[in-house]
């Protein structure tokens, strides 16, 4: 992996097969800076989502980021500093997109809330079916 997509992060999924079906952990990989939501990873999150959400087999899908220190701690402000007022646009209709992908998803999504949670990660939380938070 190049430098670069390192420090955009990554969205990784993994799927456990249970008695009734399965459950998909979707995990935003971004730690280095508290899982914000860059480009390629919220490109990567919205197909996650479609491709588990169809799935005839999966039950429910999680959400969740890496590490304990933040579920999402916001859009990635490095990226946003360099943009035009049209990619500015375009950002943020990822941003909503990473959302939209989540409300229509015909099973539940759950946000696992483990962290910072700041921003468009709590627009990301909002449009989850159900939060659960760790106490921190």
């Amino acid at each position: 992996m190049s430098g670069q997509a390192k420090t955009q992060g990554k969205v990784d999924v993994t799927i456990e097969a249970r008695h009734r079906g399965k459950v998909a952990r979707v995990t935003i990989d971004n730690s280095a800076k508290l899982n914000a939501l860059s480009s390629p990873v919220m490109e990567a999150f919205v197909a996650a989502v479609e491709k588990c959400g169809a799935d005839p087999d999966m039950r429910a899908i999680v959400v969740t980021g890496a590490g304990d220190r933040a579920f999402v701690g916001g859009a990635d402000i490095a990226e946003m500093a360099g943009l035009d007022s049209a990619k500015a646009r375009a950002f943020i209709t990822r941003v909503h997109g990473c959302c939209a992908v989540v409300r229509r998803c015909p099973i539940p999504v759950i946000a696992r809330v483990n962290g910072h949670c700041y921003g468009a990660g709590m627009e990301l939380a909002a449009a989850c079916d159900m939060r659960v938070s760790a106490q921190n």
